[in-house]
């Protein structure tokens, strides 16, 4: 089972716009937060590229973003 050409593109991209969230999070004082939603991310980011590791990290920027 191979990888989805798309989400192979925009997994990279959702991984850096969840890491910026949870930066911007961190640096509003939120730090513990901040590193969950950060091992959450990593986790996401660091199984299958399917749809529920981008599920997972869209729903890290959400969070993140507040």
């Amino acid at each position: 089972m191979g990888t989805d050409p798309i989400l192979a593109e925009r997994l990279p991209v959702l991984y850096r716009t969840a890491l910026d969230a949870i930066d911007e999070l961190a640096r509003g004082g939120q730090r513990g937060e901040a590193a969950r939603l950060r091992s959450v991310a990593a986790r996401a980011y660091g199984r299958a590229w399917n749809e529920g590791a981008r599920r997972a990290l869209e729903d890290v920027i959400r969070r993140a973003s507040g």
